[in-house]
């Protein structure tokens, strides 16, 4: 096995694929990419370009030789957590979806690290915030303003009018929709529940910081793999989208955009 290079981020050692009927596509080929570094791989038809980074990715199994990223061998490890991004030459999107749901799509089914947050807690700070931010009445009517909305969809609908966390939207819910409350009365039932949910936490020996992060004994916030929420889907979608200028595009379908929109749709769903 080849020496590792420890400046290279992704290190290809001795690559090869050879195929069950005999067919040699790779032989013996080594790269050694640094991070930032620019890449491009030149070469005939049918020299094994595709399949080289098919390899590294994931998707086509290693005859022999090894792939590292960051020091890590890379050969038995499923392309889902490998953390890279592949776009194909031929877009590659699900024709019946809009662009929204193409860049969507992988975060709906794909688990990332995120802090673990006490949402109750949270729901608390946020709503407090919003409040200072809006008035209070601004908020009371907003929650009114979703009534006739599907119950199932009522949380959601209203998370994406105020850019506020799922959890919140129904703690909004829950203390607003039914009764009219004044602010102090409403002001003071949040901080019963935040009280509440701090004795809960003492009880069990479960701490938070300022931000309701969990943490270890050792004082560091808790990281937990998780699925990303509606609300931080949407949020992950837009910021996409507004980077790769696709913003008037996402109620749109793949048929109808350009050659050039449908590969940045492609860049954003990678």
């Amino acid at each position: 096995m080849a020496e590792l290079d420890n400046k290279a981020f992704l290190q290809i050692n001795h690559l090869e694929k050879v195929y069950s009927n005999g067919e040699k596509a790779v032989y013996d080929f080594n790269l050694d990419i640094h991070k930032n570094e620019f890449i491009v791989i030149v070469g005939p038809s049918g020299c094994g370009k595709s399949t080289t980074l098919r390899m590294v990715a994931g998707l086509e199994d290693i005859s022999s030789g090894e792939v590292y990223m960051d020091g890590e061998l890379l050969n038995y490890k499923p392309c889902k957590d490998r953390k890279m991004a592949i776009v194909f030459q031929s877009y590659a999107l699900y024709p019946q979806m809009s662009v929204y749901d193409n860049i969507a799509f992988p975060l709906t089914i794909n688990k990332y690290p995120f802090p673990a947050v006490n949402e109750r807690l949270y729901a608390v700070k946020q709503i407090k915030e919003l409040v200072k931010k809006l008035g209070y009445e601004s908020v009371e009517k907003a929650v009114k303003d979703v009534q006739d909305v599907k119950k199932k969809i009522k949380a959601d609908t209203l998370a994406v009018r105020l850019s506020v966390t799922l959890e919140t939207a129904q703690m909004l819910l829950e203390n607003l929709s039914k009764q009219s409350l004044s602010q102090s009365e409403f002001e003071e039932r949040l901080d019963e529940i935040y009280q509440g949910e701090t004795e809960s936490l003492s009880e069990r020996n479960v701490y938070v910081d300022g931000e309701c992060r969990e943490l270890l004994e050792d004082g560091t916030v808790k990281i937990v793999q998780r699925k990303m929420t509606a609300f931080e889907i949407r949020e992950k979608v837009f910021a996409t989208a507004e980077v790769l200028d696709l913003t008037p595009y996402l109620d749109k379908l793949p048929k109808e955009l350009s050659g050039g929109q449908m590969q940045r749709v492609a860049l954003g769903d990678s």
